[in-house]
């Protein structure tokens, strides 16, 4: 029986993110190729006494955040994860839900410890992250026996993107976040290759971007957005939603049958070249929305960028540079000089692949 156990919750980017309808619930479908990046939380578990926490508790949670994180979130004028409530945070959710599922043993009492350095508002997928570190960790730490389908199904309840960053390999989602298809193995070294011929500065200035205002926005720019009838766990999509996410994967160069291994090939070889299909449907309004976020992008190009990408929903923007490009360092003056004030600035990387679980 393990005592203590610790992992990394990794932040994601959308390398390719297109919205081609929206569900009768309010919800969006989805075609989007998420990939886990370096910049991660650490997050521990623990066993401790019964009497270390307050009656009638079985846990706690506690959060913490690294200096840089810190000095960024001042900036923003956040108040840190350990203010919001906790009824709210992803980390209580997925316990909490995990209790009423009566999955975790009544007699083990346990602390949850993160410590923080993905910044929220980011559409880096901190909290999400966080939720499905959470869960993998329980697995392992109280032997828990869950299929793929029930951990997908638990994540689902939390976020429409936890059960996706359940593995730390990058995969094609659709739908609601519920349908997700694995880059196979041979397709995920050479695009872990391609990607890496780059210098990646994240940058993500003193501002936030709500993902609710971002649909809403793209929504009212799109009015001719189709309807469709469900998103729920495990439902196929309808017909005239598989035709618009065939629609979307052949813009990308991919026919829908190339995500089932054994059923056909790509159009053409799309992850030989990357940067070609690198985009983001919120980069239509966010950049428009938010003024500061736009301010970023265009002097990432100033600095050199080949390649700018919003990640999620923003207000995170990254840029891709030419890995000879020594004048670009996160830590330099130079780099934060060009940037706002406050703003969290990181080199990332994939490196994070070269793991298939957590």
């Amino acid at each position: 029986m393990q005592n203590h156990l610790t992992l990394n919750a990794h932040a994601k980017v959308n390398l390719a993110l297109k919205i081609v309808g929206r569900y009768q619930n309010g919800y969006h479908s989805l075609v989007s190729l998420l990939a886990p990046i370096s910049l991660h939380d650490r997050v521990s578990i623990e066993t401790i006494a019964e009497g270390d926490l307050p009656t009638g508790q079985k846990f706690v949670s506690e959060f913490t955040e690294t200096k840089r994180l810190e000095l960024h979130r001042a900036a923003a004028e956040q108040h840190p994860v350990s203010a919001l409530d906790p009824s709210k945070n992803t980390v209580n959710c997925l316990v909490s839900l995990l209790y009423e599922k009566n999955l975790l043993p009544p007699d083990r009492y346990f602390k949850i410890s993160i410590c923080k350095d993905i910044p929220t508002e980011a559409g880096l997928g901190g909290g999400s992250s966080d939720a499905a570190a959470v869960l993998n960790a329980c697995i392992q730490f109280f032997d828990l026996m869950l299929s793929e389908q029930e951990k997908v199904s638990i994540c689902s309840q939390i976020g429409s993107d936890v059960p996706a960053l359940l593995n730390l390999v990058p995969q094609w989602i659709f739908s609601s976040g519920t349908v997700i298809k694995q880059i196979n193995p041979h397709r995920k070294s050479q695009l872990w290759k391609e990607l890496s011929k780059y210098k990646i500065l994240l940058v993500k200035p003193p501002v936030g971007s709500n993902t609710a205002s971002a649909y809403h926005d793209f929504s009212a720019k799109m009015p001719d957005l189709p309807t469709f009838s469900n998103s729920q766990v495990g439902l196929k999509p309808g017909l005239l939603e598989q035709e618009m996410v065939e629609e979307a994967l052949s813009k990308l160069g991919l026919e829908a049958r190339a995500l089932e291994p054994s059923q056909g090939r790509e159009k053409k070889n799309i992850y030989a070249d990357p940067l070609s299909f690198l985009g983001n449907d919120f980069e239509n309004v966010v950049y428009v929305t938010h003024p500061p976020i736009e301010k970023v992008r265009a002097e990432l190009v100033r600095l050199g960028a080949i390649k700018t990408l919003l990640a999620g929903s923003g207000s995170t923007v990254l840029g891709f540079f030419p890995t000879h490009d020594h004048n670009v360092q996160a830590e330099s003056n130079l780099t934060r000089a060009i940037f706002p004030s406050g703003s969290f600035i990181s080199a990332v990387d994939f490196s994070c692949w070269a793991v298939a679980k957590r």
